[in-house]
């Protein structure tokens, strides 16, 4: 059986400030993401989402992970 547990970070970046801000931060991501500086987790990263929106902009990072777990691992006898 296996169990998949999805996680999004996200940065809201409010309208008050400057899309350079967001321009920024956009950037930052994608060149971490290319360079894989997230190490050994770089393989559950599926992507990266930039909302421009009128509200307050968003970016995402999504993250997935897959856990496995076998019965044989369990151990369900209590010894009576």
């Amino acid at each position: 059986m296996a169990i998949a547990i999805n996680l999004y970070y996200f940065f809201k970046i409010d309208n008050k400030n400057k899309i350079e801000h967001l321009d920024a931060l956009w950037l930052e991501l994608l060149v971490a993401l290319i360079g894989e500086q997230f190490g050994r987790d770089s393989e559950y990263i599926c992507g990266a989402v930039c909302n421009m929106r009128g509200k307050g902009h968003k970016v995402f990072l999504r993250i997935f992970w897959t856990i496995k777990i076998f019965f044989s691992d369990l151990s369900l006898d209590k010894g009576c």
